[in-house]
């Protein structure tokens, strides 16, 4: 018999519990975040891409354009993506002890220190990442994505497809490789910070679909049976990013405007699909399109959707949403490079549906901001107990004091410098979830 644990009973438990709450703000966040607009790792990505140029694939001879977009006599299928593992053997790719150093994938010729046990990449991490992580990444992509299948075997345009410290073996640029519509290849090195993995484009085929990827995936961040729904969460993000989830695609003209929100000028992605899912998703039927996060570290042309409004979303810069929505799939599909997706089957986003224009156009410390409904305004010194927005872990409001003046536009409180936590929010605080507290059906 299941027994579902309340999180009423189980803030009760908490508050009796000598057990110390570890708070994701306090401990270090222990929710992920992402480095793919980190400035170098954005620039290699372009310099690969430019210097690879198309890597030209058989497909179906019938492929034509019909009104601008792609369409196939043959039936799309799920994606087929092979990992190639040779970085997570070969000597010298990753740490194989407590010392020295390993390439940091990040760009060509950067390594990074090997300096603790936990950054060693021993049988089991690599049994964990090849046989667990990465198949249960795959298996959630192709409920959503398909392609129209390579005909024969998938080539690369040379060895140094993927850049020098990535292996691309011989036969992947002569016969190429078969059964496959992305290849990426995988490595695993330490990452500083609380990024699990990284992941980026190589080259892509005559329609501009992504067809050689590579990744990092984080030695330390490698278990299973603890965090594991969260790493193949992170790989699904990484992999879409090589899709095209990414800047490069956002800003390209035509796809992307401008506006004044909540009193700060942001970017949006306006291709018809998208303005089509957001209006009808949230009920507001003046959007323009879908806000891409502006607080990237390489500046407001980010590769994520706003977090404080589509905070559900696979595709927001740091968190644990984990639903590949609409949103993401409609963007797939409005790239024009071979993606056949359902955008209706996309995992529901609950934050901001039907909530009309309302946490689009107005701060969250109004009311037509919502206020009420998915933020914290408590005290920095008496934060309390409380649930979190999809009542599956218990928490306390994410808010703090900086120790200069936020931005107007990050404004809530009386005093200017206090405010949430996250920049990814626009500083509106939320309740975040202690690391060590989980509600569940039992």
């Amino acid at each position: 018999m299941r027994t579902i644990r309340t999180l009423a009973f189980a803030a009760l438990l908490c508050a009796a519990s000598s057990l110390h709450l570890a708070h994701a703000a306090d401990a270090g966040a222990t929710a992920p975040t992402c480095l793919h607009d980190e400035p170098d790792i954005q620039r290699e990505q372009a310099r690969l891409l430019q210097r690879n140029g198309a890597a030209v694939q058989a497909y179906a001879p019938s492929v034509h354009t019909q009104g601008g977009r792609l369409f196939h006599a043959q039936q799309a299928q799920p994606i087929r993506i092979v990992f190639s593992f040779e970085d997570l053997t070969e000597a010298g790719a990753f740490c194989a002890n407590a010392s020295g150093t390993a390439p940091s994938y990040r760009q060509e010729g950067e390594t990074v220190a090997c300096t603790k046990e936990a950054h060693v990449l021993t049988d089991a991490k690599r049994a964990i990442l090849r046989d667990n992580i990465l198949p249960a990444a795959v298996a959630k992509l192709q409920r959503f994505i398909a392609v129209e299948p390579v005909q024969g075997n998938l080539r690369a345009s040379s060895t140094s497809t993927c850049g020098g410290d990535f292996t691309v073996p011989a036969s992947h640029a002569s016969t190429g490789v078969p059964n496959a519509d992305l290849v990426v290849y995988v490595a695993s090195s330490p990452i500083l910070g609380s990024t699990v993995a990284f992941a980026g484009a190589c080259q892509q085929d005559q329609n501009g679909r992504a067809v050689f990827g590579r990744m990092n995936f984080d030695t330390e961040a490698i278990e299973w049976g603890v965090r594991d729904q969260l790493l193949v969460d992170a790989v699904v993000h990484e992999m879409l990013h090589v899709m095209g989830i990414t800047s490069s695609e956002f800003f390209r003209a035509g796809r992307n405007t401008t506006a004044t929100k909540r009193g700060k000028t942001v970017r949006m992605v306006t291709t018809p699909s998208v303005r089509s899912f957001v209006r009808q998703w949230s009920g507001c039927s003046t959007l323009e399109g879908a806000e891409v996060e502006d607080e990237e570290s390489s500046g407001p042309e980010g590769s994520h959707w706003e977090r404080k409004l589509f905070y559900d979303e696979m595709m927001t810069a740091s968190g644990s949403a984990s639903a590949i929505s609409g949103l993401s799939l409609s963007f797939l599909q409005d790239m024009n490079v071979g993606y056949t997706v359902t955008v209706a089957a996309g995992e529901t986003m609950y934050w901001g549906a039907n909530d009309g224009c309302g946490p689009h156009d107005n701060k969250c410390d109004t009311a037509a901001g919502l206020r009420d409904k998915y933020f914290c305004f408590d005290d920095p010194s008496n934060r309390q107990n409380n649930c979190t927005f999809h009542r599956d872990s218990i928490g306390s409001c994410g808010v703090g004091t900086f120790a200069s003046a936020l931005p107007s536009y990050f404004q809530y409180y009386s005093a200017s410098n206090v405010g949430g936590t996250s920049s990814f929010m626009d500083k509106c605080p939320v309740i975040v979830a202690y690391t060590n507290r989980k509600c569940s059906i039992e």
